[in-house]
């Protein structure tokens, strides 16, 4: 799909540039069905409000707010990402300095931030 179709499908939405940027970092598109009938919405909050826009029922415009969805999140699912991953490095080296430091100062070191350092004749 290209994303001049998609945009335009976008435009017609009706969104302001701030529900835009919003969706930059949330939403979803919802399925529903009524009466036998599936429909589709496009779901985020701004401004703690929710908020809902119709898609109707083509697959083919839902695929499209989808992929677009996909496109403009992708940085902030990166970013978060990377947050989650950060932690549990920083996690995983707390674990492993608090396991080194008994054996490092057996053998007279000991850590000095990242490093590890000789003790001292004074220590």
């Amino acid at each position: 799909m290209s994303i001049l179709k998609r945009e335009s499908i976008i435009t017609r939405l009706g969104l302001t540039a701030e529900e835009l940027a919003v969706l930059k970092a949330q939403g979803f598109v919802s399925c529903e069905s009524r009466r036998g009938q599936v429909f589709f919405k496009l779901r985020f909050r701004n401004n703690g409000k929710q908020r809902v826009c119709y898609l109707g029922k083509d697959p083919a415009v839902v695929e499209q707010v989808q992929e677009w969805l996909a496109d403009v999140q992708a940085v902030r699912k990166t970013e978060i990402e990377v947050g989650r991953l950060a932690r549990e490095a920083g996690q995983k080296l707390r674990n492993c300095k608090e396991e080194l430091s008994p054996l490092l100062a057996e053998a007279g070191y000991r850590f000095h931030g990242l490093s590890i350092r000789q003790r001292s004749p004074v220590e």
